[in-house]
């Protein structure tokens, strides 16, 4: 009985890893400062297999702002991401510290000035991340371009969806968080929970043992992932809001 109990036990932490019920997730609790940068940590994002949609992932970005007045009325305050090509992170990440913040706009992937579709002072949008070319890494920053109101802002970036692996801020500057050998998934599968979980299915449901394989082979990468990056205070240094009239973020790589 005790066998089975833990067996039970192992189970569970495998279908909620595999079926989403637990995000990666990078936490922020920063006082902005003037004209200043940090970097967020990031999610490594694979390429799309489908040749009806490019969308590989999905960001849930959570803001809290504490000051005294609307986000859209100081900086302005950015939330931007960068691929890793070498037209996108490649050209930054050398000079992270001394890049200004229109030469970080510039070549960024993925823009989204914070306030612009709500002076709420606690919302949260999505990201749609659109990745056809090649499995990478996407890097998350702030940026606040000119004066801003020194006052905290607490940002959430959950991976709801499309997470290959997770990196902590100020980190992977110069390497890659994103599987070495992604389609080699019945191998990481076996050493993982989710191998357990494709047991079960077949002891269980017989037929179903394919509708179980499919979100296993997609997350069994992000099994042995740390939940939480947090980055506070200083910069980088060595209610639900509806957008009304124009779709969610995204992402998107060009050829």
């Amino acid at each position: 009985m005790e066998l089975w109990l833990r067996f039970l036990a192992v189970l569970t932490l495998a279908w909620a890893d595999d079926f989403g019920w637990t995000h990666a997730k990078l936490e922020a609790n920063i006082t902005l400062q003037a004209d200043s940068s940090w970097h967020l940590g990031g999610f490594c994002f694979g390429q799309a297999d489908s040749a009806e949609t490019s969308k590989v992932a999905e960001i849930w970005i959570h803001v809290k702002w504490e000051g005294s007045v609307p986000l859209n009325d100081t900086g302005p305050v950015y939330i931007v991401a960068f691929d890793t090509r070498s037209t996108r992170w490649g050209a930054v990440k050398d000079s992270w510290d001394e890049a200004t913040c229109q030469e970080k706009l510039k070549v960024a992937t993925m823009t989204r000035k914070l306030g612009q579709y709500s002076r709420s002072r606690r919302y949260w949008f999505r990201v749609h991340v659109h990745q056809a070319l090649a499995m990478r890494d996407w890097h998350f920053a702030l940026l606040t371009c000119g004066k801003v109101e020194q006052a905290p802002l607490l940002l959430e970036l959950e991976a709801a969806d499309g997470a290959l692996s997770m990196f902590q801020a100020n980190s992977n500057f110069h390497t890659s968080s994103c599987p070495s050998m992604p389609g080699d998934w019945w191998q990481v599968a076996q050493e993982a929970f989710g191998f357990w979980l494709v047991i079960a299915c077949t002891l269980g449901a017989g037929g179903a043992m394919g509708a179980c394989i499919g979100p296993l082979r997609k997350r069994c990468t992000l099994l042995g992932r740390t939940n939480a990056g947090i980055v506070q205070g200083q910069p980088h240094e060595a209610q639900k809001e509806t957008v009304k009239g124009s779709s969610p973020p995204t992402g998107q790589e060009s050829v």
